[in-house]
């Protein structure tokens, strides 16, 4: 196996190929990484992986020079990155893959090199033998925080799946007039996230604009749900479909004035339900830790919906002295 830049031919397949793959995502296609603009013109690369003249994986990565050298970092400007496989590696491939890497960073003068897979439940199976290989090779765990993840029942008796908590405080916002809105316009959506991150002295990932780009070019995959009160917008929630097993959760607020009227957590039942309907098998809510720091009222919260965790893991490969 070797890891070459796409070609022209290949990178008008990419997205195409990240979809059929067993473990891409919607933050390994080139089609979302483009609302970037020009931010990673100067270093990203493409790459394809190859079974001689075959891809075998597609791997979006930035190369970089940064005060500890140079580095290679995937994902970047995303939250998931490293091999999008086109097939479950064996153990043997998976060690090929992996040995195409390091044979790629030494020949590009790479320092350094940090990967974050996706989590378990975004591939058809889980992928730890190809974990192992990036151990058995140099590579570390050196972060680790945890995804809250809601099963999602092929029933679709979401209600039911859930704690009883969190059927009360839905049922309390119902009585209260909360409705939501799906699928709704972020000119309702974003005054919602502004209170609820300025509240917090935090800024969101993505201006409005960018979120504004995604959700015209990947309206499908990029959207919004509000709840309101009297018409009033009061609670939010922005969906980034990860790929066609997990739907995400990639903004959770509300507007700290109506926190007692419990909107959010109508918003989130709704929100299971309609995944499950829409044949979705997880909802990632996205993590509940911080460098490996728990926060737990962010867990209580979500605890009330499923108390499952996958970690979100991140290795690192540095070159060896005299390499």
């Amino acid at each position: 196996m070797r890891l070459v830049d796409a070609n022209e031919a290949q990178l008008r397949r990419w997205d195409e190929a990240v979809e059929r793959s067993v473990n891409g995502t919607l933050f390994h296609r080139l089609d979302f990484l483009a609302y970037h603009g020009d931010r990673f013109a100067d270093c990203q690369r493409n790459l394809v992986l190859l079974d001689g003249e075959e891809p075998f994986a597609h791997l979006p990565m930035a190369v970089r020079d940064s005060n500890e050298g140079r580095e290679a970092v995937s994902p970047f400007g995303a939250s998931f990155g490293s091999f999008a496989f086109t097939a479950v590696p064996t153990y043997a491939r998976s060690a090929e893959a992996v040995g195409a890497l390091v044979e790629f960073l030494v020949a590009e003068g790479i320092e350094r090199c940090r990967l974050t897979p996706p989590i378990a439940c975004c591939a058809e199976q889980a992928l730890d033998t190809f974990h192992f290989a990036l151990l058995e090779a140099g590579f570390r765990s050196v972060n680790r925080d945890v995804s809250s993840v809601v099963p999602l029942p092929a029933s679709g008796d979401v209600a039911s799946s859930v704690t009883s908590r969190a059927r009360s405080t839905a049922k309390k916002a119902r009585t209260a007039g909360v409705e939501v809105v799906r699928k709704a316009p972020i000119g309702d959506f974003w005054p919602v996230m502004e209170a609820g991150y300025v509240s917090r002295g935090r800024q969101p990932t993505h201006t409005r604009d960018e979120l504004e780009l995604l959700e015209k070019t990947l309206s499908d995959r990029v959207f919004f749900d509000v709840a309101t009160l009297a018409g009033a917008p009061v609670a939010g929630l922005a969906h980034f479909v990860v790929n066609e097993r997990v739907d995400s959760s990639f903004y959770l607020c509300q507007d700290p004035a109506h926190a007692s009227t419990q909107a959010l957590s109508l918003l989130v039942l709704e929100a299971l339900e309609h995944a499950a309907a829409d044949g979705y098998r997880w909802f990632d809510f996205g993590t509940s830790t911080a460098a490996m720091v728990a926060r737990p009222n962010v867990f209580l919260f979500k605890e009330s919906f499923s108390r499952a965790g996958m970690f979100r893991e991140t290795f690192e490969w540095t070159k060896e002295p005299g390499r």
